[in-house]
This record gives structure tokens, C-alpha cells and sequence, in this order.
């Protein structure tokens, strides 16, 4: 093994460190101008360090996204030109999201690099992340919204879930990674206090996704197959779904209640948002062209358009709206690409990955499940300013990364034509 196998790499590590701690912190001051210039800057750093990495080791051979990302030229950039008046703003948000997925992927997929040190940047991401999400929360304890909502470091209890859970993912990964005495101890704390303060917020996709995490944990990461478990699981779901509503009432779980008691303490009951009708609205008016790329942020948090209301908490309909049925189809050609290509180059490597590797993956692939499920309550998933779109971009570049760099080491050693 090499010395830059051994070990992140400290210029690495600190270059990395910065990145993550400017994008953390901005989540709880999402409107700062200076924050909003940091995160330019920190992205900046990474992608000419990385390019200039790949001048040193690679004769200038560089990769600047993956080859997915083309299918969001046309939604993210030409719908720019839907409306000139406002280009300048959408323009710069589509340009930053990019640009954003740049640095991150020109860091990972260093030509030098081999799949062991992208795992090491990856647990070092998880690490930063995952404490940083933890530390600022406990420390944010008795902030709670006027409806009785834990809300955390961050402005509201939306972004605050999706983040706790991120962070729940990210850290058990990086804990998972390590071997000392007390790991599981450690591990037991991180999880309890965790799903703490992920239930007090009482948010519905806060028991959805948690759900989720339970049921792929049971069914996928472990080290040995066990088919009559996961029948009995599987057969076992029906009931404790049919169980759960008398839990929440039970116990008061205000997450539960508020999916399947219909009773709790505001309008937003159910598996719907009201707020989801004005996004429909807007999707009935251009179905086929869309309003345009970042449309809808413009006419939410700039211009303050009344009749758009204050967002549609949900990245598929803001899909929709902004790309219309055209562009939607370009993004789910994205998603359908990307995911494919991992599972090909995951089955061409399987041959030569470790039980610990192939557990790596999986949760990386469990971290952008879980996210994507969660951009039905929150319109996240391309915008770069937005503190969750960073656990799912980060994990799925590394996935895609990893796999590729273990798909051409099994090419070399001639196991695949």
C-alpha cells in the first residue's frame, strides 16, 4: 500500500476541511452576502488546486463531470433563455450548482488518485459533516419554533431533518470505517441522541426516511446473506405499518400523528403539502416548456411573487415547473444515467471488492435514496447554496467516482474484456 493510501493527505484534508465548514456553517445564515461569496471562493480553491493537480500528475487529463451530467445542459443552462429579463440571476445559480459539482468531482477523481484514497476523502467528508451537523444541533438544543418544532442550528425544521438524517448516515458510515474498542459505544450514543432530535421535530418525512434507513439496514448491510430473514422482514413490514398510527397515538409521536391521525396541530396532515397546489397550478399553466431554470426561485426569494407563495417544498415539482414535461425528461435522463452507470461498473467490480467496500457503496447509495425521498417535502436537489444538496451530491460523485476507478482496475488486471 502507498503512502497516499495510507493517509488523507493533510493539504488534502485542510483544503477539504474549509470547504465543508464554509458550506456547513452557510446553512444557518442562507442570505449573508459574504457567506454567499465564501462559497464561490471555497469552490474556486478546490477546482484550481484539482486542475492544477492534474497538470502536475496527469498532463493536463482531466475529467471535469461525469458524463450524465450533459443531460442537464439543456434544463439547468438553454432554459435560462426563457425569460432574459431575470437570465442574470438564474443564470448564476445553474452556473454555481455546476460549477459546485465541479470541485467536488475534480477533487475525488485525481487521476493519481486510487479507489482507497476517494474512500479516505469520502470518510473524511463524512466525518466533517456528520460532527459538524451533530455539534451544531445539540449545541441549538432549546431552539425550537413557535409551533413547538425543533428546529436546530438552521432557519427551519425542514431543512433541519433532512440534514439530522444526512448526518446520521454520514457519521455511522465514518464510525463503521474505523476499529477500536468502543465503536459500538460510540456508535449506540451518536444513533440514540440522533434519532432524538430527528423525532422532535415532528416532521412526517422524519419517520418516513427513518423507516427507510430501519428497513435497508435490515435487509442489505450485512456481511452474510440471510434469505429467510429478509422474508420474514418483508412479511413483517404489513403489520407494523398497520401498527404504527396506534404508536403515535400512544406516545403522542407528533411525526406519526400527523400522517395517519389527521389531528395534530396545523393543516399539514397526511403524505400532502397545501402548498403543493399553487406548484400544480403554476405546472398547468406551461406544461410542455416550463417557466424556466430557477424560475421558481426568482419569483419565491427575489421578487417575492404573492401568487407563487412562499416555495413548493418539493424538487419534482420544481422540476416540472421550471423544466416543464421537456426539461423534467432531461432530469430523469440524468437520474436514470448516472444510477445505471454505477450499477454496471458495481457489478463489473464486484469481483474484487472487499465486504467492507461493498458496504461503502451501499450506504452511499442509501444516503442519495434517502435524499432523494426527501426532496418530496424540500426543493433542494440543484441548488448549490442549499446545505442538503451537499450530503447527496457529495455521496453520489463518490459513488460514481469509486466505481469507475474500480471498474478500470479490474480492466487492467485484464478479470472483464
Amino acid at each position: 500500500m502507498t503512502k497516499i493510501e495510507e493517509r488523507l493527505n493533510l493539504f488534502d484534508g485542510f483544503l477539504l476541511f474549509i470547504f465543508l465548514l464554509v458550506f456547513n456553517i452557510s446553512a444557518g445564515f442562507p442570505d449573508n452576502p459574504i457567506v454567499m461569496a465564501s462559497r464561490w471562493l471555497v469552490c474556486g480553491i478546490l477546482t484550481s488546486f484539482s486542475f492544477f493537480y492534474a497538470a502536475i500528475y496527469n498532463n493536463f487529463k482531466i475529467k471535469i463531470l461525469p458524463k450524465p451530467f450533459f443531460f442537464l445542459v439543456f434544463p439547468l443552462l438553454v432554459q435560462c433563455l426563457w425569460d432574459l429579463d431575470i437570465i442574470e440571476i438564474t443564470f448564476t445559480r445553474s452556473l454555481s450548482f455546476l460549477f459546485y459539482c465541479t470541485a467536488i468531482y475534480f477533487f475525488l477523481n485525481r487521476e493519481k488518485e486510487s479507489p482507497t484514497y476517494i474512500r479516505k476523502i469520502y470518510n473524511f467528508f463524512c466525518a466533517v459533516t456528520g460532527l459538524f451537523i451533530f455539534l451544531s444541533n445539540l449545541s441549538f438544543i432549546g431552539n425550537y419554533s413557535i409551533n413547538g418544532d425543533f428546529i436546530g442550528f438552521y432557519p427551519n425544521r425542514n431543512m433541519t431533518v433532512s440534514l439530522l438524517i444526512s448526518g446520521l448516515l454520514l457519521f455511522s458510515n465514518f464510525l463503521l470505517s474505523l476499529n477500536f474498542k468502543l465503536k459500538k459505544i460510540m456508535l449506540i450514543f451518536y444513533i440514540t441522541i440522533m434519532t432524538y432530535m430527528i423525532f422532535i421535530t415532528h416532521s412526517r418525512m422524519a419517520l418516513i426516511c427513518y423507516a427507510i434507513i430501519v428497513l435497508y439496514f435490515s435487509l442489505f448491510i450485512h456481511s452474510h446473506k440471510n434469505t429467510i430473514r429478509n422474508i420474514i422482514i418483508i412479511i413483517l413490514i404489513p403489520f407494523v405499518i398497520a401498527g404504527i398510527p396506534a404508536i403515535g397515538e400512544i406516545f403522542d409521536i407528533e411525526s406519526i400523528n400527523r400522517i395517519f391521525i389527521q389531528s395534530s396541530y396545523d393543516d399539514s396532515t397526511g403524505l400532502g403539502r397545501d402548498v403543493w397546489d399553487i406548484g400544480l397550478a403554476l405546472i398547468s399553466e406551461r406544461p410542455f416548456i416550463g417557466w424556466g431554470a430557477n424560475s421558481a426561485y426568482y419569483h419565491t426569494f427575489v421578487a417575492s411573487t404573492s401568487r407563487w407563495g412562499w416555495g413548493v417544498h418539493n424538487s419534482y415539482l420544481i422540476m416540472l415547473i421550471e423544466g416543464g414535461l421537456i426539461g423534467t425528461i432531461f432530469y430523469v435522463s440524468f437520474f436514470i444515467n448516472i444510477f445505471y452507470r454505477c450499477w454496471i461498473s458495481y457489478r463489473r467490480s464486484i469481483q474484487i471488492m472487499t465486504p467492507n467496500e461493498k458496504i461503502f457503496i451501499k450506504i452511499c447509495l442509501l444516503n442519495c435514496i434517502v435524499l432523494l425521498i426527501n426532496g418530496m417535502s424540500e426543493s433542494f436537489l440543484f441548488s448549490a447554496g442549499n446545505a442538503m444538496s451537499l450530503p447527496f451530491w457529495f455521496s453520489l460523485l463518490t459513488m460514481y467516482a469509486y466505481l469507475e476507478k474500480k471498474k478500470d482496475e479490474v480492466l487492467r488486471k485484464g478479470l472483464i474484456k
